[in-house]
């Protein structure tokens, strides 16, 4: 992202130096040009330092509170919530402190609240239609909270509309995903 920056700078700086050289050069349309450039290459490259954007971490406090699991108490936030028909929201968290991140690593790895995989829900989680990526690839533990009959980790009795909230997590990382949607659900 800083090469197109240093090129708009260095475009300008030739513009500005044909110029003084020859007043009766049209370099106008290249300087805008060269402006516009370079305010969009530092905005772009600006937004790269930034990890994540700091939505309020409270959330995920609000979340462990509900769910009725601790998180570290640190971290950054992406949020991104989708309206319509197919009404969500996927967040994804970055823990901060590596002591707190690896201490929360190990506890999921050793909870019955996270599953690795289970039968009885891997059916009920493929249903959705999004992921936020890790899904696809390969989650170590996750966590299913039904918010519409307040249990955790089981399969809705009757058939309906769940509003639920999954939880992913990948052990050797600092990272959480946390899902908020609402799927319907037939019985068997």
């Amino acid at each position: 992202m800083l090469i197109p920056l240093v090129l708009a700078f260095l475009s300008l700086a030739l513009a500005y130096l044909l110029k003084r050289k020859n007043p009766l050069l049209r370099v106008n349309k290249n300087l805008v040009a060269g402006y516009l450039v370079a305010l969009a290459s530092l905005a772009l490259s600006l937004s790269g330092f930034i990890p994540m954007a700091n939505h309020d971490f409270s959330f995920v406090s609000a979340v462990g509170e509900e769910v009725g699991l601790s998180f570290p108490k640190e971290g950054h936030i992406k949020r991104e919530t989708i309206e319509g028909n197919d009404a969500y929201s996927r967040s994804l968290v970055y823990f901060t402190n590596a002591d707190e991140a690896e201490a929360f690593s190990a506890e999921v790895l050793q909870s019955s609240l996270w599953f690795s995989s289970s039968e009885e829900l891997d059916p009920l989680l493929y249903q959705k239609d999004f992921y936020l990526g890790s899904r696809a690839l390969y989650v170590d533990r996750y966590s299913l909270y039904n918010r519409t009959e307040k249990n955790i980790n089981k399969t809705p009795a009757a058939s309906g509309v769940y509003s639920l909230i999954e939880i992913e997590h990948i052990a050797a990382t600092p990272y959480l995903a946390i899902f908020e949607y609402r799927l319907p659900y037939s019985a068997a």
